[in-house]
């Protein structure tokens, strides 16, 4: 690998796929301490109703600012690297790989490239929820804090030493998708202040404990099949870790609906009700009967072949009448 000249920027390979790694990125590209060397993403997934190839969307951020991109098929094979390898050895050995979402694994013969290390944004406070679902895990487990951990990566799953964490309420609004948004912004703040700091030498990474390790394997469809007969602080977490997708699902009138946005409320006069009853349709949403004897209030549903829309939208074409059952 050729010797880098000396210079006053830090580069960077940067590997990501997600949404919620396009934030880093962008600070990245917009900070002059910073040079982007180019994108290691996930390849184009087929997507919407014609099932055409998209890109990932660091992709397209990528190459709306000229970015060069790499799309592995396989890290572990050079044939299949997209050309990677190839620019690794002619190319200047780069600072850092800044990894946010990826979202495969990176073999040690990359991982000891880059000359401080792979640095990896990870989207809870570690070893809590380490795996590939920290944000959906934290909420659908009820978790009420999560938080940042900035990682120098190795050979385990996410079992690296961490630089720096930084906690982050969760709260009772609060879905995957409004979560990653906020871990994405806090995550792209903190790494841009600490890649300067691991290249001098000022900040060192301290090894995980092994107490109170949780995993966060990938969701299932059955994670998010809704019981009404579970409580309903378990029902909401539910449908707020599938929110905005995949979405917590329940059958009514013989069809398949997704439930989104949801908050549990006091009984309300309603005892005895059957879990999963319509007790209330208002403007806003929708009162269910939960198992424990609280309500779910619902105010975005999705019905089959349909968009998801809040209540308020779904009363003018269609009536949810009160009595009527969810899960029946």
């Amino acid at each position: 690998m050729p010797t880098k000249e000396p210079s006053s920027r830090l580069s960077v390979l940067f590997f990501g796929t997600p949404q919620m790694s396009v934030a880093t990125f962008a600070r990245l590209c917009e900070n002059p301490q910073f040079e982007v060397l180019g994108v290691v993403t996930q390849t184009d997934k087929p997507s919407g109703r014609g099932q055409k190839l998209q890109p990932s969307p660091i992709k397209a951020a990528a190459l709306e600012k000229q970015i060069r991109v790499f799309q592995p098929t396989s890290l572990k094979k050079r044939e299949k690297s997209d050309g990677l390898y190839d620019y690794l050895e002619a190319a200047p050995r780069p600072d850092f790989f800044v990894v946010v979402a990826y979202g495969k694994i990176i073999p040690k013969t990359l991982l000891d490239i880059p000359r401080h290390g792979a640095i990896n944004i990870h989207f809870s406070l570690l070893p809590r929820w380490r795996g590939a679902a920290p944000v959906q895990r934290a909420v659908l487990s009820g978790d009420r804090e999560t938080g940042i951990g900035i990682m120098k990566m190795d050979e385990g799953l996410d079992t690296g030493p961490v630089f720096i964490s930084e906690p982050l309420p969760i709260r009772e609004e609060d879905s995957s998708g409004s979560l990653a948004e906020a871990l994405s912004l806090k995550g792209a703040i903190l790494l841009e202040q600490c890649l300067p700091q691991i290249a001098s030498g000022a900040l060192t990474p301290i090894a995980q404990s092994e107490t109170g390790t949780t995993y966060a394997e990938k969701l299932e469809s059955s994670d998010f099949e809704i019981d009404w007969q579970k409580p309903a602080r378990h029902i909401v977490s539910q449908i707020q870790a599938g929110t905005p997708f995949p979405g917590a699902r329940s059958v009514y009138e013989g069809e398949m609906v997704k439930l989104f946005a949801a908050k549990v409320l006091p009984p309300l006069g309603h005892h005895g009700a059957i879990p999963g009853t319509l007790l209330d349709c208002n403007k806003r949403e929708i009162l269910l009967m939960a198992g424990d004897g609280h309500l779910v209030a619902v105010s975005e549903l999705q019905f089959p072949n349909r968009k998801r829309l809040a209540v308020s939208e779904i009363i003018k074409s269609r009536e949810l009448t009160p009595g009527s059952r969810f899960g029946v």
